[in-house]
């Protein structure tokens, strides 16, 4: 899968993500990163060091893009989905 949503489905920031990818029928791999579990925090802080959810791995164009509103941006720009 070329595009991995790094979340917590309990942050409402990554919900905004999630609705974007569905809107658009975008395929994506959901990756649920549990904080508490120090490897999986530590995976995220490899990504995004700041550590905050959501992040979006986009691993075909090697790219990791953090914050719901500039990954919405990213996937307007890069996997629009269809126009109506």
């Amino acid at each position: 899968m070329q595009l991995q949503l790094l979340y917590h489905p309990l942050a409402s920031f990554c919900w905004k993500v999630s609705i974007a990818l569905y809107e658009n029928a975008t395929p994506f791999e959901g990756r649920i990163i549990d904080l508490g579990n120090p490897e999986q925090s530590r995976k995220l802080q490899d990504y995004w060091p700041i550590g905050k959810f959501p992040v979006l791995r986009d691993v075909e164009r090697g790219q990791v893009i953090p914050e719901s509103s500039i990954i919405i941006e990213y996937l307007d720009r890069q996997y629009p989905g269809a126009r109506h």
